[in-house]
């Protein structure tokens, strides 16, 4: 990294990380249940601090992702009510079945300002792959 870059502005990676999102989204189209990619409402903006899909094949994914060289993550595997920390509320497993299935499909790939169109091009192929979709 150039000492330059380091200084760069804020919003010039934001709209590198916005163009990575939307290449990503553009090209992996699945259709409901098998791959769900992040949504914005109408006039929102995300910084993509990280792109998280979901599926429910997720951990058979992630293994398929790193036997191909990429790096993917699991950032959080137990919703907030089954943590240790929140315990004492009393909450218990089926009181939030959303949380606890999204907990189960969610998925991290990568996304960074310095990643580059190849990159992203390896990430989205093997996803069509693992799917069994058209590479176009």
């Amino acid at each position: 990294m150039r000492p330059s870059d380091r200084r760069s502005n804020p919003d010039s990676k934001i709209k590198r990380l916005y163009r990575s999102a939307g290449g990503k989204r553009s090209n992996l189209s699945t259709g409901k249940g098998r791959l769900e990619l992040p949504t914005q409402t109408p006039g929102g903006k995300s910084v993509y601090h990280q792109y998280v899909i979901r599926t429910p094949r997720r951990d058979q994914l992630l293994t398929y992702l790193k036997s191909a060289g990429i790096a993917s993550g699991v950032y959080y595997p137990l919703p907030l009510h089954l943590q240790p920390c929140f315990k004492s509320l009393g909450y218990k497993h089926g009181d939030f079945h959303e949380a606890e299935r999204a907990s189960h499909e969610v998925l991290s790939l990568p996304l960074y300002p310095q990643i580059t169109p190849a990159s992203q091009q390896a990430v989205v192929s093997s996803i069509k792959k693992f799917f069994r979709l058209p590479l176009k």
